[in-house]
């Protein structure tokens, strides 16, 4: 999906609400994993919908619930992936978990920012993280 800044986003993705937690069960989930890639600007975010809120401003307590790439941001607490913008595909696979402790997810932003436009690629929630090894590793996405 092309995203042009500023950015697209769903609180509430029809059929989404699940939970996050340490062990799931049934219909529960613990991994992430999404491909990205930006051109121009200063940096890239996905943001989760969780707990009925998106994550704080930058400075106030609780967990983020955001994924950066490039420049920090000065506005939102992020958790920083890479300090490079991907300009080629990158997949990132993160433990939910472990970043934010347990929650219900339900919807998502796709937020480029600044800059020409972003692009993401399959997004994918699993139990274990071995079940993304049945996943592809790349993507044959055309611009």
């Amino acid at each position: 999906m092309r995203v042009t800044p500023d950015q697209r986003f769903r609180t509430q993705l029809p059929g989404l609400r699940v939970r996050i937690k340490e062990r799931p069960g049934p219909g529960e989930y613990r991994y992430l994993r999404f491909a990205w890639k930006k051109s121009g600007g200063s940096n890239v975010m996905l943001q989760l919908h969780a707990n009925g809120n998106w994550g704080p401003l930058l400075g106030a307590e609780g967990p983020s619930y955001r994924y950066l790439a490039g420049q920090p941001r000065t506005d939102v607490k992020a958790v920083q992936i890479s300090e490079d913008l991907p300009s080629e595909w990158v997949v990132v696979t993160r433990d939910l978990f472990a970043d934010f402790g347990e929650f219900e997810l339900d919807g998502i932003a796709l937020t480029p920012g600044d800059g020409e436009a972003a692009w993401f690629d399959h997004i994918y929630l699993a139990r274990e993280k071995s079940d993304l090894d049945h996943l592809p590793a790349t993507t044959s996405v055309n611009d």
